[in-house]
């Protein structure tokens, strides 16, 4: 490595505060100047320039030939640390520089660090300040043997020899203001900032070992690319430099009482888990100077709810809220007349609904009472997963989550959107299947998932069918009407896409007579009998046979009022169901017989009527055995040939044991 020292007069000193009157401000910011010095420079890639005057050493990684013109500052805004010097820092050469200090950030040694004087521009900001100039902290790579380098935006001339050579023309950079200190290793400053970085390792561990294996993978290899830069002045992440392009350049501000940490991290986290593309997307989303949860930042900006969600991992605390409580500790103050899903803090609380235990939660629009939801059922894994596909707003965040569910599920998780305020205001007509409308009916708009329905609102028909509803699921819903005892159901469809506070005409909603089941899964019969041979009238038995008819396709079954009925090919179920009796009335179910057969026997089939459902069975199941079944059945089967003789003679039942028959038809439900 080649070391070029120049020796030039002494010029230390602290500055900082405000001036002291001996030059004027420049640009209105506080800065005031002291002496300036220059200092040529001609190296070879990789070669150090060390300043006798300010005792800083500056490497040039890519070679340079130049002049650097140094500025001692005897003024400054306040400084971002109470030790160190402020310098003017110019570069008239085209490569780029970097100030090299010994130190480390472990406690062993000295702590080292760089400001610059800058427009923060686009970053995660969380402390009110705005994008206008204040102290950042420079990008920074470790070297070799307790030096650490610290990039300086000090070239006057466009680009870096790299950019030059692709021909990428840029802008001049302007010079730039420097802050440059070193902590005394025995300090209670030193002490406190190990501490945070002891925290956020912690954070890091945690938040890594629960991510897929590949994801975990993927975090590594981005956060090795450079490290973390801190500063104390104000809470805020950001991402990239420009230089003029795009440049992997993490730095983050967070105050040494640590109480942004997590949140500030989180940005951090985001980042390494998306990568690069994906993070300067989220970080370019516009939100207010001064903004908090719900704000009305739009469906585009989810930056700081990604944050939200991974702090509340962390720390049990999303934006300072309880997640799995978000109705109670701030839903309840959103916007009135505002798209929900574009408060800040609502993409966190849907994220929370994933993994949340509870199945009831506080009513977002009654306080002091709860409504039920289910259990979506993810990990904090699945959800990592999740977000780092890369959505960069809520509704494709909604439909990464979508697909990472099954039917249930998605129905499990839009009931807890609606529960959260994602609902809909939707004037409708509802019509029967001819068309005529349902007038002072009975309405309910309900949701079905695992086993249990949910509802969201319910309300009457006004005498020309006509109602308006306003906390309709988004996406799918079922509407129940009652009518003079009966029942009859449609569907609902809202595309969740569309604003929540817009009026929504549905038009006619058609109904028909609830199916009372949507499945037929099989008709059985179980039985214990005796056979006669046709020729020989040898008799044989006891057996016992378990013989059901099970339609191919679940989707066959159709409804008629309480009639059902399932042909496919040779299967052929038919009956009628009496809701107010919770009984089949009457069921035919046939099929071919298959097995040991010289001639094609006639179909078995099962004749039942006044079958009785079984209360508390899983499934819904009609059933009746033994005894009870007297009457109730006619049952018509072939047995195999008896082919013991050296050859096959035909049989037929003699008889079946009465005691031992059941017979039961199971739905879905």
């Amino acid at each position: 490595m080649a070391v070029l020292a120049v020796s030039l007069a002494v010029l230390s000193g602290c500055g900082g505060g405000g001036g002291d009157g001996d030059a004027p401000p420049v640009d209105g910011q506080g800065f005031v100047t002291a002496e300036t010095h220059r200092l040529p420079v001609t190296v070879a890639a990789g070669g150090e320039v060390e300043d006798a005057v300010s005792g800083a050493r500056f490497l040039f990684p890519e070679g340079a030939s130049g002049t650097l013109q140094l500025t001692r500052l005897s003024g400054t805004p306040p400084p971002p640390l109470s030790q160190g010097v402020g310098w003017r820092i110019e570069f008239d050469g085209a490569q780029p520089v970097e100030v090299v200090l010994e130190g480390a950030f472990d406690g062993r040694a000295a702590w080292p660090s760089v400001h610059a004087w800058s427009e923060l521009g686009a970053a995660a900001i969380d402390d009110g300040r705005g994008t206008g100039p204040r102290w950042i902290p420079v990008p920074l790579r470790m070297l070799p043997g307790d030096r650490v380098a610290f990039e300086l935006n000090a070239r006057s001339a466009a680009g870096t020899a790299t950019a030059l050579r692709a021909g990428t023309a840029a802008a001049a950079p302007a010079a730039r203001d420097y802050w440059i200190s070193k902590l005394d290793k025995n300090s209670s400053e030193v002490d406190r900032r190990v501490a945070r970085g002891l925290q956020a390792a912690d954070y890091i561990d945690r938040y890594v070992a629960e991510l897929p294996t590949p994801l975990a993978d993927t975090f590594r290899a981005n956060a090795a690319r450079r490290p973390l830069s801190w500063s104390e002045d104000g809470s805020w992440y950001k991402g990239f430099s420009y230089l003029p392009f795009r440049r992997y350049s993490p730095r983050m501000a967070v105050e040494l009482d640590l109480f942004a940490l997590a949140h500030e991290l989180s940005h951090y986290l985001t980042h390494m888990s998306v990568g690069d593309d994906v993070y300067e997307r989220l970080e370019s989303q516009k939100y207010a100077e001064k903004h908090g949860v719900l704000d009305v930042v739009g469906r585009g900006a989810i930056n700081e709810d990604l944050a939200f969600f991974i702090e509340f991992y962390l720390q049990g605390k999303g934006g300072n809220y309880d997640l799995f409580d978000a109705p109670t500790v701030y839903l309840r103050g959103r916007k009135q007349g505002v798209d929900v899903p574009a408060h800040e803090g609502f993409t966190a609380a849907m994220l929370a609904s994933l993994v949340r235990p509870a199945t009831v939660i506080p009513s977002l629009d009654n306080p002091g009472h709860s409504v039920d939801v289910p259990v979506v059922g993810l990990s904090y894994r699945d959800v990592f997963a999740i977000m780092a596909r890369g959505a960069t707003d809520v509704d494709t965040l909604r439909r990464h989550i979508e697909e990472r569910l099954d039917a249930d599920g998605r129905a499990r998780f839009r009931i807890n959107l609606q529960r959260l305020g994602w609902r809909y205001w939707a004037g409708l007509r509802v019509v029967d299947a001819g068309g005529a409308p349902v007038g002072d009916a009975e309405v309910r708009i309900v949701s079905r998932a695992g086993g249990s329905e949910y509802t969201a609102e319910a309300g009457r028909t006004s005498a020309d069918g006509t109602m308006t509803l306003f906390f309709v699921y988004p996406g799918d819903s079922t509407i129940v009407v009652t009518r003079s005892g009966e029942t009859l159901e449609g569907r609902i469809t809202i595309d969740p896409d569309r604003p929540t506070h817009q009026r929504i005409s549905l038009g006619d909603v058609q109904v028909q007579p609830l199916a009372p089941f949507p499945t037929l899964r099989e008709v059985c019969a179980s039985f214990t009998y005796t056979t006669v041979t046709a020729i020989t009238r040898i008799y044989d038995g006891p057996f016992t046979r378990v013989e059901c008819v099970t339609p191919p396709s679940a989707k066959l079954l159709s409804w008629s009022g309480g009639s059902f009925s399932v042909r496919d090919g040779d299967v052929y179920v038919e009956g009628q169901y009496s809701q107010a009796f919770e009984m089949l009335n009457g069921v035919k179910a046939r099929r071919p017989l298959s097995g040991r057969y010289a001639k094609v026997p006639p179909p078995f089939e099962i004749h039942l009527s006044e079958v009785p459902r079984v209360k508390g069975s899983a499934l819904v199941r009609f059933r009746y055995e033994g005894n009870a079944a007297a009457g109730r059945y006619n049952l018509l089967y072939q047995p195999e040939d008896d082919c013991t003789g050296g050859f096959c003679e035909a049989r037929a039942v003699h008889e079946i044991d009465a005691a031992s028959v059941s017979f039961w038809v199971t739905f879905g439900n």
